[in-house]
């Protein structure tokens, strides 16, 4: 089973969902190839410097509990706030 297209419609898969090297496609069932974006999260590269990374891994049972459930997205505070974060945005436009 292959990813969803970028011109998917988004019906059940969360829309912070993504592959890394692409964030606009989502394998529609729960992966590791599946990251968030609603959340970045730091990579320890050396013992001193961390580099930041536009997303989050998020397991595989997070993703089919939460992340693959429409109904669900209500109770994760990194949708919550991402959603939050791209509505001010939209009006600000």
């Amino acid at each position: 089973m292959e990813g969803v297209e970028k011109d998917h419609q988004r019906s059940r898969e969360c829309p912070f969902l993504g592959r890394r090297r692409d964030r606009d496609v989502v394998y529609s069932y729960a992966t590791e190839g599946n990251v968030c974006y609603a959340q970045g999260s730091r990579k320890k590269q050396h013992w001193v410097f961390s580099e930041k990374r536009p997303f989050k891994r998020v397991s595989v049972k997070r993703q089919q509990d939460v992340c693959l459930n429409q109904e669900a997205w209500p109770s994760c505070r990194g949708y919550l706030a991402a959603k939050e974060k791209t509505s001010g945005e939209d009006q600000r436009s």
